[in-house]
């Protein structure tokens, strides 16, 4: 029977797992801090021997249980570690030149990653509490580490946080590379815990999970953008929105999409649907200086595409009768 995970139990944790990982010298993949500025391709070897495993995404997980979705570029069929992912991970680990990545394949397009210094020494990782395994992996990689790898992950629930996942169908359909990029808020640009969970409703949980977190980053709030309830905002749109390729998002619109389970990949339909009027959102933690929510990617071709002007408004709603699709409307 498989052991349920526990990521504040050494024995409960993915690397636990370790003797049953392959011990093929060839399943590493060394990455340096200093060729994370473009397209990472893996190795000849690695690709012969376990290519044919790799798809679309993987998923890399650390010594903390956080784990990353990871988006792979193909290049004359060749796999490459995509450079937009490489720059999440260095904005999370905060890697700089002289350190290192090292990725240990594990099957089923998983792999455990580990970090350096220059002189190769491990390095001390936080954990983040949205990047929690089962937050971030697919069923299907889910249960290949239960039936595998015997441990089990249970995701959390809404008894566990006031942003837990809500049970919805299968992941859907709808992405075209564009991103959905996301973290945290806390109200009035107050500082808020880079780990443990931020209960918004119960200020003895939230003041607690702050004083018990490991860092702490400060935020930005959002002066143009209006909560209108659950899964619904509006924005006003100024000379700043129109020059930039993402906007910022409401704390609490922000925790009503941290709610729902499932794919993150999102569609965004326009006014005028017609079947083309789609744009397509990744979801990824953004981190960095600050931690916030954004939109990102896909509102520049929205804009563009719909000759947004200043003074005008987009209302955001999630649509209720449909699996991960948000509606804009646009007024003024």
């Amino acid at each position: 029977m498989a052991r349920i995970a526990n990521r504040n139990d050494i024995n409960r944790m993915f690397k636990s797992t370790i003797l049953l990982w392959p011990l093929d010298e060839d399943c590493i993949v060394d990455i340096p801090g200093n060729r994370i500025r473009d397209d990472f391709p893996f190795p000849p070897m690695f690709i012969q021997k376990f290519g044919a495993e790799l798809d679309m995404f993987v998923y890399m997980i650390d010594g903390e249980d956080n784990a990353h979705e990871i988006l792979l570029d193909y290049h004359n069929g060749r796999p490459f570690i995509s450079v937009v992912s490489l720059n999440d991970l260095e904005v999370f680990y905060s890697i700089k030149r002289l350190m290192s990545l090292s990725l240990r394949y594990v099957g089923h397009g998983l792999f455990f990653l580990s970090l350096f210094d220059r002189h190769r020494h491990q390095l001390e990782i936080f954990l983040e509490e949205m990047s929690y395994v089962p937050c971030v992996l697919p069923n299907d990689h889910l249960d290949y580490i239960e039936s595998q790898l015997q441990l089990k992950y249970i995701v959390p629930t809404s008894s566990d946080s006031d942003v837990g996942p809500i049970e919805l169908s299968p992941d859907p359909s709808s992405s075209d590379g564009f991103e959905f990029l996301y973290a945290d808020y806390a109200s009035g640009g107050e500082q808020v815990s880079d780990s443990g969970d931020v209960d918004i409703i119960d200020e003895h949980t939230f003041t607690s999970a702050v004083n018990q977190s490991r860092r702490r980053r400060h935020v930005r709030d959002v002066p143009n953008a209006r909560y209108l309830g659950f899964g619904i905002f509006e924005i006003t749109i100024n000379k700043p929105l129109l020059d930039t390729n993402r906007i910022y998002l409401p704390a609490e619109f922000a925790r009503d999409v941290r709610r729902i389970r499932g794919s993150r990949r999102w569609t965004v339909r326009g006014p005028d649907h017609d079947g083309e009027n789609e744009f397509g959102f990744k979801l990824l933690p953004s981190r960095g200086r600050t931690k916030e929510w954004k939109l990102g990617g896909a509102w520049l071709a929205l804009h563009r595409a719909y000759g947004l002007r200043v003074s005008q408004w987009c209302t955001f709603e999630i649509n209720p009768d449909e699996d991960h699709v948000m509606n804009v409307l646009i007024s003024g």
